[in-house]
This record gives structure tokens, C-alpha cells and sequence, in this order.
């Protein structure tokens, strides 16, 4: 006790920690050829004496990819539970985010103003515009861009709910 104090009543406390979870996930990225799959870990961790059951959700996927959650087998340290993430893309995902024709807007412009004022230009302009434009249009022709098409990469969000609980992790999903 200090100087010149007098003694204060000694006061307690109980804090309950209500029971959660925490989820991770690992590896935070994934590469899945189209129409193949992939797997990645996700990994929770009970507190405060969590035991209850987790149900998982994708949101962001890719159109055409799907996720699936399978609890892992292999045996895990008191309070850990590890789930496998498959991830199953169609043979079309990767195609369905790519833009094929980055020259169109151009090229239909071009076509627009070549018709304008026909009767005013003279023979030779109005022949070079109709040109240009028929070898941009000539451009689209085809059934697609030339060469292997880029990757399409999506950040995925893993929702962990049980009960009132849930929480979310994320992972980068690149299908080739």
C-alpha cells in the first residue's frame, strides 16, 4: 500500500472465452490446367475448446470450376483438422474469361466512317478506308487468337461457417 492511501477492496473477475475457430489455408495458390483438377489444404484450428462441425463454400470461382471439401484422414495433432479442396475446372474455363477480339471495336469504327460522306470523298480515300477496314475485319476472322491462350487467375474465397461462426480465408486459382 502507498503512502498517504488507504487499502482498496480487491476485485475478481471470470472471462468465458466462447469456443471458435480459425481457418488457413496452404498452398494460397493453385494451377489447374483446364479441365483437370487441383487440391490445396485447408487447415482449422479449434480455441477456447471449439468442437463443433465446419461447412465450407467457394465464392469467385471461375465460370464453369467447382470446388468440393473432404475431411483428410491422416491423423492430426489435438485441436487441428485438416481438409482437402478440390477444385474441378471444365475444359472450357479457362476460354470463357478471354476476350478473342481486342480489335473489334476499332475495326467496326473504321467500317462506320468509311461510310459516311461517300458520295463527298473522293474515289481514292473512300477505296484506301474500305481497305483498312476489310483487312482489320479480315483480322477477326477464324476460330480464335493464335497460339496457346493466357492463363485466367481468380482470388477464391473459402467461407468457413458453424453455427453463428464463420470465417474466410482466401486462395489464387489460375487455370492455364
Amino acid at each position: 500500500m502507498a503512502s498517504g492511501y488507504s487499502a482498496s477492496v480487491v476485485a475478481s473477475a471470470t472471462y468465458i472465452i466462447p469456443p471458435d475457430f480459425t481457418i488457413a489455408i496452404n498452398p494460397a495458390s493453385l494451377s489447374v490446367q483446364s479441365g483437370q483438377s487441383g487440391t490445396t489444404n485447408i487447415i482449422v484450428e479449434d480455441e477456447g475448446g471449439f468442437n463443433g462441425n465446419v461447412s465450407f463454400a467457394c465464392s469467385g470461382l471461375p465460370q464453369g470450376a467447382a470446388c468440393n471439401f473432404a475431411i483428410d484422414p491422416v491423423p492430426s495433432p489435438a485441436g487441428i483438422t485438416y481438409f482437402i479442396l478440390t477444385v474441378t475446372t471444365s475444359s472450357t474455363t479457362a476460354a470463357l474469361h478471354r476476350n478473342y477480339n481486342p480489335l473489334f471495336p476499332g475495326t467496326a469504327l473504321a467500317a462506320v466512317l468509311c461510310g459516311f460522306g461517300w458520295k463527298k470523298r473522293r474515289r481514292s480515300q473512300t477505296l484506301v478506308l474500305l481497305g483498312l477496314s476489310v483487312f482489320g475485319l479480315g483480322l477477326l476472322a477464324g476460330c480464335g487468337a493464335s497460339g496457346p491462350p493466357p492463363p485466367v487467375t481468380s482470388t477464391v474465397t473459402v467461407t468457413a461457417t458453424s453455427g453463428a461462426l464463420q470465417h474466410t480465408t482466401t486462395f489464387s486459382l489460375t487455370v492455364n
